[in-house]
């Protein structure tokens, strides 16, 4: 975000950098403000504004829009990264049902439902109603052939892996979720 008094630039590309939660938002946005009150001064180098109440006023003001950006920012990242993560794990899934390797096991199938529930709550998080869409209908593909897989037969077992995130995600006291997994880790051995 830059600033404008008349037609003159006033600092450069960082003036405003401070008054974000994060001062790399700064360089995500792009904006002028045009100070059109007369007692907002810039100083001599026309790198700054001179130091009075009515620039610090300015600066009190443009905190909330830059909280507000930064929002935006926050939210966009956080969405972007859940489709990528449902992206890839919708393509990891597909490429294990179509590889023609011994069937899939009982663990591994309980993994790859769980991954896919998993994923269904990351995909509520992308903002874009398009892309969430076709990633919750490729999900909802997903599940359905899982469902329809026989898994080999073997003993009944879920994945360790995923029961210790369940286990770390509940669990709050540290040892007893350890004294949980030893014994979980005992019972599939």
């Amino acid at each position: 975000m830059r600033a404008r008094v008349g037609d003159l630039q006033v600092g450069e590309f960082n003036l405003f950098e401070d008054s974000y939660k994060e001062t790399r938002f700064n360089s995500w946005t792009i904006g002028e403000i045009h100070m059109l009150d007369r007692r907002i001064v810039p100083n001599a180098r026309r790198d700054n504004f001179e130091a009075n109440h009515h620039y610090s006023n300015v600066l009190v003001q443009i905190g909330p829009v830059a909280a507000q950006i930064s929002q935006r920012c926050r939210q966009a990242s956080v969405s972007r990264t859940a489709l990528q993560v449902v992206e890839n794990l919708i393509r990891q899934i597909e490429e294990r049902l179509k590889q023609k390797k011994p069937r899939i096991e009982r663990a591994e199938l309980s993994k790859l439902k769980a991954a896919a529930m998993r994923a269904i709550a990351k995909a509520n998080k992308i903002e874009d109603d398009n892309d969430r869409k076709r990633s919750l209908a490729s999900l909802a593909k997903i599940q359905k052939k899982l469902s329809a897989v026989t898994p080999r037969r073997g003993p009944a077992t879920v994945a360790v892996s995923e029961v210790s995130s369940l286990v770390a995600k509940f669990v709050t006291n540290r040892s007893q979720a350890e004294k949980l997994l030893t014994e979980i880790r005992r019972l599939t051995d």
